[in-house]
């Protein structure tokens, strides 16, 4: 995009609020996501507690082991996964120069 004065066109502007509104709620989703899936499995656990877990402040000790030694550690390994994976294709496009761009492109996708 090429400005020749110093204003900011308004299709530009509504085009950053657009970007700035999708991340902030790509972020509130992956936080609930989040707090789901460290409550939800075989032992169920209210989301207080959770939030009082986080805080250090819960009252159950079986539910703070659960939680800090099985749960937390699964649910940010698949946050940190899924970064690897989304960054690896963004990557991917911007080195091929082509949105469609994908590993079968290069021929690495049996690596």
């Amino acid at each position: 995009m090429h400005l020749s004065h110093t204003e900011i066109p308004e299709y530009y502007k509504a085009y950053t609020g657009r970007k700035v509104f999708f991340i902030i709620g790509g972020l509130i989703v992956l936080a609930l996501l989040f707090i789901l899936s460290v409550s939800v499995g075989a032992v169920s656990i209210p989301v207080k507690e959770l939030i009082l877990s986080v805080f250090g402040k819960t009252t159950a000790a079986k539910w703070e082991i659960i939680i800090w030694k099985i749960r937390m550690p699964q649910a940010l390994t698949a946050v940190v996964g899924g970064a690897g994976l989304a960054l690896a294709g963004a990557i991917m496009q911007s080195i091929l120069r082509n949105p469609l761009g994908s590993p079968f492109t290069l021929g690495i996708s049996h690596a």
